[in-house]
């Protein structure tokens, strides 16, 4: 019980810790780094799990302007930009496919990325080969490092035009989307981005009269709230504080002569201070989507089938880092609790299974850069692994636990065997004692007669 507890325990703050990175760390879970680093025998499956993980797609101009153009049409479907939107976001993606099409053409980049594609295919060619030796899967993993690095720096370019693009084309829809903190915290700014969001949603929706005279008190109401917020004392003081202190930081980033040192605590201090904005700019934030949705709301039904609910796009990736926290999450919690402990085992089982397959410490393979200590073929994966795997069949949860409520207790507790046997042993022993004061004779069994050693011609030795 023990053991189970301490594995779900170990699941469950893994999940835990990793959930917290997406809303309050400075680098949010991905399995993507362990996916990249695969080396063992399933290492083709877990690369492809990350989007065009070798970046050739990026690198091959018409099948970048294809994701560009999609992007686009998918962000003007999102704001539902009308035909003069739609305009503007098809010459800013003209302009971006121009800057791809002379970084292509730019002799040294297309040096690059000839060069990368041909010791990736020959990188790729000793990952396939059968047989190949220790030697050369090990030169194999350490020539991927060095490409991932230069993939990088073709990527990055490539990348910056592709974001300039989808920055450009989102500053044609929601202003307040676009605030940052300290435009969040200026009420007069806050309050035009506001407006500007109202009337975009009444142009969406095509708002007649009646209903832009109804979104205009929803504002109002709204603005009053602000109003009640920015002349609260203690959220003065904080969003004073926070914008002495964040304008302080902004201006030792900006100072000439500044080493790389002093600007990367600059950056690092400034990204603490804008996570303590958070609880400032999330009033705000509950405001202004107050507001949105109930000046949604006022759209009548053919209106709103206009609309379109639409995030980010979810890559397969996304969804192994979704299923990855939640699995840990839930499995953890039934370890604990010890509810479905048989099924919460075997899921704990075969995930760490694929993780020790991911990286198997086997000889010929190279070592895991990430590990702690030095292992062959075993590793704390496998020995977790194969706890878990007896877990399965041993019903620790109908013994303490929540499977003993849901399912009842139809298996008994070890450690309360030696008490019934001997409860039972005292039961029989006491039902079997004679009276008090009597001279108790062991009794014969039924079919042995007693011989008279005194009768003639018997012996004693007989």
């Amino acid at each position: 019980m023990l053991l189970r507890v301490a594995i779900g325990w170990h699941f469950y703050y893994e999940g835990h810790e990793k959930l917290e990175s997406w809303f309050k760390g400075s680098k949010p879970f991905t399995a993507e780094p362990y996916l990249r680093g695969s080396t063992g025998p399933l290492a083709p499956y877990f690369r492809g799990i990350v989007p065009d993980v070798n970046g050739l797609a990026k690198l091959d101009p018409v099948r970048l302007k294809s994701v560009w153009s999609a992007d686009i049409e998918r962000i003007g479907n999102h704001y539902s930009f009308d035909d003069a939107q739609r305009a503007q976001a098809a010459e800013v993606l003209k302009k971006a496919e121009s800057d791809a099409d002379v970084l292509f053409a730019d002799r040294e980049f297309t040096e690059k990325r000839t060069k990368y594609k041909d010791e990736l295919r020959a990188v790729q060619a000793v990952e396939r080969k059968k047989g190949a030796l220790s030697y050369e899967r090990e030169r194999a993993v350490a020539r991927r490092k060095e490409l991932d690095t230069d993939r990088k720096d073709l990527v990055a370019k490539v990348d910056a035009i592709g974001g300039a693009l989808h920055d450009a084309v989102v500053k044609l829809a929601s202003a307040p989307q676009r605030l940052d903190t300290l435009e969040k915290l200026d009420p007069a700014r806050l309050k035009a981005a506001w407006a500007g969001d109202v009337e975009r949603t009444a142009k969406h929706y095509g708002f007649e009269d009646a209903q832009r005279t109804q979104a205009a008190e929803v504002l109002k109401k709204a603005e009053a709230e602000a109003d009640a917020l920015f002349a609260d004392r203690d959220f003065s003081e904080a969003r004073n504080k926070h914008s002495a202190a964040l304008l302080e930081v902004q201006a030792d980033e900006k100072k000439e002569g500044a080493t790389a040192e002093e600007r990367e605590r600059a950056a690092a201090k400034a990204e603490a201070i804008r996570a303590d904005a958070k609880p400032l700019t999330a009033k705000l934030d509950a405001i202004g989507g107050t507001l949105r949705n109930v000046v949604a709301a006022l759209a009548t039904s053919p209106q709103k089938a206009t609309a379109d609910q639409v995030g980010p796009l979810r890559t397969s990736l996304d969804w192994v880092n979704i299923l990855t926290v939640v699995g840990l999450l839930v499995m953890g919690f039934c370890l604990i609790t010890g509810l479905f402990t048989p099924l919460a085992a075997l899921a704990g089982a075969v995930f760490l299974g694929q993780i020790y397959l991911s990286m198997p410490p086997w000889p010929g393979l190279p070592a895991n850069p990430m590990a702690e200590g030095h292992y062959l073929i075993v590793n704390k994966n496998l020995v977790e692994m194969l706890a878990l795997l007896a877990l399965v069949f041993i019903p620790t949860g109908q013994w303490i636990g929540l499977d003993a409520f849901v399912f009842g207790r139809t298996v008994a507790c070890p450690i309360e065997e030696p008490a019934r046997s001997r409860a039972s042993n005292s039961t029989a022993a006491s039902a079997s004692a004679p009276p008090a004061g009597s001279n108790p004779r062991p009794a014969l069994a039924p079919d042995v007669a007693p011989i008279p050693l005194s009768h003639p011609g018997v012996s004693k030795r007989d």
